[in-house]
């Protein structure tokens, strides 16, 4: 069969724009700024950048990709992470950031369509007692904002997202000055966290969101959302590429575009896999390009809810929003994101 050079040029354009579609994707995934920041030593830094590009094509992060570090505390003196990186109990001291003991308070956030605070949240919940333990036994306090239904936490209004990131900030202001402040919120709690930036009058140590959907329209009033949170020392965002949830609470056209070309790809590969049965290959390569640059972009905007625009993106696999704010989830950060600095 002969192929035409105009439908040739095509199916390369095509599958081009899949491609650059999909390199543009792999650069979303976030990595520390500084890995001379998180591993004081010559040695750990340069692991660290050598382990930058695993972690941008989103494995699961380990303690081998600082070196040092072990996936929940500081790897002194762990076992698994000794086994692993095969440091010392003496070159891990010297390689290791070791957290003080100063006085921190942690404020816990709850997600949306809570009527009431979650059980997740409550004293002696596993998390609790995951987020204390990290914090020297010190528990965390229960923020609840109450201003959560549907219509409080969508487009275009997000009232309750406004409302509820300005009392958590009165709280965080009203702190003894000087004292250190961790921030944790669930599913739209991150973003009341986010959105708490705008009206603090204090700097912020962590900064943690848990399955936050990473909603474009948020924060509001002309603030980009890479520019929210920039008085938290460290940000980091824990996603699972399974979380349907964090799709839906991001803006319309986010999900519009998603559900839009996840349709087209399923028409175009419907229309390759008719041509393939005919053996018509001039049109099966046709429509299987338009099959994969369609699935790309709709691959995009799946992640675009996913991957945050500031500090680290931690990315998991097949967890449910509902497991995202689980010890598992918590135990998985990377120090850096809950004891560094």
């Amino acid at each position: 069969m002969r192929v035409t050079i105009k439908r040739l040029r095509l199916v390369l354009l095509v599958a081009a724009v899949a491609v650059s579609v999909g390199d543009l994707r792999e650069t979303l995934y976030a990595f520390p700024d500084d890995c001379a920041e998180i591993c004081p030593s010559s040695d750990c830094n340069t692991r660290c950048y050598e382990n930058e590009m695993e972690f941008q094509n989103g494995n699961t992060i380990s303690c081998r990709d600082y070196g040092v570090y072990d996936t929940s505390q500081m790897c002194c003196g762990d076992g698994v992470c000794s086994e692993e990186t095969g440091e010392t109990l003496g070159t891990c001291y010297a390689d290791c950031y070791v957290p003080g003991t100063e006085p921190q308070t942690t404020f816990l956030v709850n997600g949306s369509l809570n009527p009431t605070m979650p059980d997740w949240m409550w004293t002696g919940s596993p998390l609790y007692n995951a987020i204390a333990a990290t914090y020297n036994g010190q528990a965390p306090i229960q923020f609840f904002w109450a201003q959560n239904s549907f219509g409080e936490v969508t487009w275009p209004g997000y009232s309750g997202i406004d409302a509820g990131a300005q009392l958590l900030a009165n709280e965080v202001n009203a702190l003894p000055a000087g004292e250190i402040v961790n921030l944790v919120g669930h599913s739209h709690g991150g973003n009341v966290l986010i959105r708490s930036t705008h009206y603090l009058d204090r700097p912020v140590k962590h900064l943690i969101e848990l399955a936050t959907p990473v909603n474009w329209d948020l924060p509001k009033d002309q603030a980009p959302r890479y520019t929210a949170g920039d008085g938290a020392q460290w940000r980091c965002t824990a996603s699972s590429w399974a979380d349907v949830v964090q799709l839906l609470g991001a803006s319309p056209p986010q999900v519009t575009f998603y559900f839009l070309y996840s349709f087209w790809a399923a028409q175009e590969f419907e229309e390759a896999s008719f041509y393939l049965g005919q053996g018509d290959y001039e049109n099966w390569a046709i429509h299987y390009a338009l099959y994969l640059a369609f699935a790309l972009e709709a691959d995009y905007f799946w992640g675009s809810s996913k991957i945050e625009w500031y500090g680290a993106t931690i990315p998991f696999n097949a967890l449910d929003h509902s497991m995202m704010h689980e010890p598992l989830v918590w135990n998985a950060l990377p120090s850096f994101c809950k004891v560094g600095g």
